[in-house]
């Protein structure tokens, strides 16, 4: 597929990552690292040997839902019935089956009630991998404060999304403080174990001041007024690493 000719192309810029192991390997050969993931499960339905043989062809994160219904459960919806809607019984069947196998479970998306179905039935650390506080902008992709407080507690992250709409409720452009707005709540009510970076720069309208790669440096100077090193250092990766240690 796309993903093995990109890592065939660019090979000596860039690796595949099956384990926490390849990262660190890929960082001494001065190479970025690349981990395969899957946006909507809906794949899955109705075999789960589905499942397993993207798990051999290098899978190792799934979202469990996009944006709309699939057998696995529910989106995210801004209808409050729906919202609350649960995992279905292949959705169960799919979390205990990701734990087994050592994929990361991915919760952006999912409905709240599908959210906290996955804590309930998860042994093991899930991310929300691209969402923000919906404390401080209430959009209906963005995760409450017990939402972060559990995630938080099962040793989870959230990747903070650098999408305007999800980081400010006005529509205007999204600026540096607003991501840090987001990165420092979420560490006051979940713990700075819990947050990351999660910019989703391939689905979000490019607008304000995160609007590609080259950016990170100047986010990162405007944070040091707010963190320390050794919490930018677990924003910037370690809390993902650490993550990929417990799952894979």
């Amino acid at each position: 597929g796309y993903y093995c000719t990109v890592m065939e192309r660019y090979g000596h810029i860039i690796g595949p990552v099956l384990c926490p192991e390849d990262v660190e390997f890929n960082v001494a050969e001065g190479k970025m690292s690349a981990l395969l993931t899957v946006e909507d499960g809906v794949f899955i339905d109705p075999d789960m040997n589905h499942l397993r043989e993207a798990y051999d062809m290098g899978v190792r994160l799934v979202t469990l839902t996009w944006n709309y219904e699939n057998p696995l459960g529910y989106p995210a919806s801004d209808d409050s019935k729906e919202h609350l809607m649960g995992l279905k019984n292949l959705g169960v069947d799919v979390v205990r089956e990701m734990n087994r196998l050592g994929m990361i479970i991915d919760v952006s998306h999912l409905s709240e009630g599908g959210f906290y179905d996955v804590a309930m039935v998860s042994n093991k650390p899930f991310v929300a991998s691209h969402s923000c506080a919906r404390a401080l902008c209430n959009h209906r992709r963005n995760l409450t404060d017990h939402q972060l407080r559990t995630l938080g507690d099962k040793g989870g992250t959230v990747g903070v999304n650098f999408e305007k709409t999800f980081l400010r409720e006005d529509g205007e452009k999204a600026t540096y403080d607003d991501v840090i707005k987001h990165l420092v709540h979420i560490r006051d009510v979940a713990g700075i174990e819990a947050v990351s970076f999660g910019s989703d720069f391939d689905g979000i309208d490019r607008e304000g001041d995160m609007i590609d790669y080259s950016r990170f440096s100047n986010l990162l100077l405007r944070m040091e007024n707010t963190f320390t090193y050794d919490e930018m250092e677990k924003i910037c990766n370690r809390n993902v690493l650490r993550v990929m240690r417990e799952v894979l």
